[in-house]
Order: C-alpha cells, then sequence, then structure tokens
C-alpha cells in the first residue's frame, strides 16, 4: 500500500478523514489508531503502515473528542469501552461508515489510546458474490427458529448475516418486517431493492439499552425475523429462544471458532439449575450453526473457509438423547454426518489452489 504522507501537524478531524479514504481506496478493512505508533491499516490481513510518524497520546485525545463526540474521554477514563459508528462524506453521492471501537491501554510500559475504525460497504452483498455453499444457502430460507454465524472478530460474520438478510428483502414472493438489532448499526439497506419487505434496525444502546431489551421488545412489534447482534449473556440467549419457538426467525452470532464449541458454549452459560431446561430450548429451536475463518489466500487476499451443521431431526434427536458434558464431541461426530467440517472446506480450498499448504496446516493444526 502507498503510505499516506499528507496528515498535518496537528492531526485533526479533516486530515484524518483522508487517511480513512485513502486506507479504504487501498483495500484496508481496518484501521488502527495507537498512541507512540503510526496509523496501521489492516489490508487482505497484512498490517501495514498507513503514515510513518508516530501518533502521541494528546492527538489521539484530541481526535476522540473531535470525532466521537465529547462523552468519548470520560467514558474511556471509566475503564470503558466506546463502540460506536462513524460515517464521512466522500463526496457529493457516497458516505463510508465505519465502526469504532476505542479503550484506554497500556503501550510500551505506558498508558495510552487504542482506536479502531472498521470499515463498513455502503451496500450489503449478496449471497453469489461471498459464494456461499448452496447447502447453508438452502437451509438459511427457513421462516423460524434460530441460525447462529460464528467466528472470531474480524471473521465475516456481520457480512455474512448482511448478504442472508439482503437475500430474504430481495424476495420478491416473501412478506416479511425484518428488525436488526445491533451495537452498532454496520450495513444498511437504503438501495436493495424490498418488494413487499420492510426492514428496521435498531442501535443498542442507543435506541435502546440491550439486546435482552430489543429481543423482548420485538415480541411487541411483530417483526417475522430479527438480527441480534451478538448472543453473548443467558438473557440474551433465552429471550432468542423464545422468539424462535413462537413461529419466528433468529439471526444472530456468537465468538466461538467451531460448531461444536458454539453449542457447548451457550449451553454452559446457563447455571446448572436451568441448564436442562436452556439446553432443550436450544436443540429445539436452531436451524443451522454456521463458522466462518478468512484466511490468506494464494493470490494476496483472503478467503473464508467454513463448517457447518443444520439441525435436521436426526441431529435433534441424536443431542436430545445425549449427556450435555460430551456435546463437544458428539456435535463434531454430528458436523462430520451431517454438515461440513472446517478441515473438509479447507482440502477443497487447497486442492482448487485456493490456498498454500502452509494455510492448510495451520487450519489443521487448530481444528484438531
Amino acid at each position: 500500500m502507498k503510505p499516506f504522507s499528507d496528515v498535518p501537524l496537528p492531526l485533526n478531524r479533516l486530515a484524518i478523514n483522508d487517511a480513512l479514504i485513502h486506507a479504504v481506496d487501498a483495500g484496508a478493512s481496518d484501521i488502527h489508531f495507537l498512541s507512540n505508533a503510526p496509523i496501521i491499516a489492516g489490508v487482505h490481513g497484512k498490517m501495514l503502515p498507513l503514515i510513518q510518524r508516530r501518533i502521541q497520546s494528546h492527538e489521539l485525545r484530541g481526535l476522540l473528542d473531535e470525532m466521537l463526540g465529547e462523552y468519548a474521554l470520560p467514558t474511556i477514563a471509566k475503564a470503558q469501552a466506546v463502540n460506536t459508528s462513524y460515517q464521512l462524506r466522500r463526496n457529493r453521492d457516497e458516505t463510508l461508515r465505519f465502526r469504532v471501537n476505542a479503550m484506554g491501554c497500556m503501550i510500551d510500559g505506558v498508558d495510552g489510546i487504542q482506536m479502531t475504525f472498521r470499515y463498513i460497504p455502503s451496500e450489503p452483498p449478496s449471497i453469489e458474490s461471498l459464494q456461499v455453499e448452496p447447502e447453508i444457502v438452502a437451509h438459511s430460507q427457513v421462516q423460524q427458529g434460530l441460525i447462529a454465524v460464528t467466528g472470531s472478530t474480524g471473521s465475516g460474520k456481520s457480512t455474512l448475516l448482511a448478504a442472508m438478510i439482503r437475500q430474504r428483502l430481495e424476495n420478491p414472493h416473501s412478506h416479511e418486517k425484518i428488525q436488526t438489532f445491533e451495537s452498532p448499526i454496520e450495513f444498511v439497506y437504503y438501495g436493495i431493492e424490498r418488494h413487499n419487505n420492510v426492514i428496521t434496525q435498531c442501535e443498542i444502546p442507543r435506541h435502546l439499552p440491550s439486546f435482552t431489551q430489543g429481543v423482548s421488545e420485538a415480541l411487541r412489534s411483530a417483526p417475522t425475523t430479527i438480527l441480534v447482534g451478538e448472543a453473548r449473556d443467558k438473557e440474551t440467549i433465552s429471550e432468542c429462544c423464545v422468539f424462535a419457538q413462537t413461529g419466528h426467525l433468529v439471526l444472530t452470532t456468537v465468538h466461538t471458532n467451531s460448531v461444536a464449541e458454539t453449542l457447548q458454549r451457550m449451553v454452559s452459560i446457563f447455571p446448572a439449575n436451568e441448564r436442562s431446561f436452556q439446553t432443550a430450548g436450544l436443540i429445539d429451536s436452531f436451524q443451522l450453526i454456521v463458522t466462518q475463518r478468512l484466511v490468506p489466500d494464494t493470490h494476496g487476499q483472503r478467503v473464508a473457509i467454513r463448517e457447518y451443521l443444520p439441525f435436521n431431526p436426526q441431529v435433534r434427536q441424536r443431542l436430545f438423547n445425549a449427556d450435555a458434558s460430551h456435546f463437544s464431541a458428539i456435535v463434531r461426530s454430528l458436523v462430520e454426518e451431517f454438515g461440513r467440517p472446517m478441515i473438509a472446506h479447507a482440502n477443497e480450498r487447497l486442492r482448487d489452489g485456493l490456498i498454500d499448504r502452509y494455510t492448510y496446516d495451520l487450519i489443521g493444526k487448530s481444528y484438531g
């Protein structure tokens, strides 16, 4: 990536806007600002300097105040993170949007600040452009139940879910009301043809205080489908199951690295006296779990590796009869029998020349 050298001293909002535009044009997905460090752009998994000079903490504090508002610095001073969105006008017809995280940290033994801008494309991608497997597409077209897309931070979970929502909106034969609860709102659907479908988006905590409250309110506002940004606590998971079991569809994400880990993690969140009941609710609710990783490809970019498990009657019956303490091993065998393991997809990518042997071996080690 060509360095961006036109950042004046001191840094200001206009200069950073220009740097963000430069990074997006170079293919960056993330732009990192750290105390006493250059601005770093993440381009296809590589960390590249956007400018060479180091940014001082007082400059970052000024940027936080100018770009994110006067609440940002007091929030960080209270040992809390700032999670919000940021947008800038590239020109009269185009707006660039970013998801922003800022927090205090220790850098080189000194207290400092880090701020990360994650670029959000203006239009959600299509299922076809992501080359999503037909089996995943088919099992995601259900009208009720729970679908989870899992993976680590930056693995494309939100992007895949946005493509699923776009497909539902563009279906001329459906009549859906889709409600999203996000922190912050990422993809927007202004330019998507919606036919007989509608979508509304709520940002947590701007519009509602929590994901749990969002799902609870959704039961009153009568959507057919909801997106819950993350199912990370027992209250949210429980509400998602209730919504899914009352004839609706729930799409959500979980920060786990395999299908087996996903179910085990969600079950273990509940206290022992609730676990049996909630486990049954999850098994009954789930329609599909997809785990995704983005890995370097042979063209210097990144490619998705996915594993998945559809929940058919045989899968549910096996899980209902299983000892919850052995879920991980049982689910791994179910993925091999009824879905597709991560390593199997990696083997396909290697065979097609999309990843090299080194990347394949890394996936194999983590899978094993």
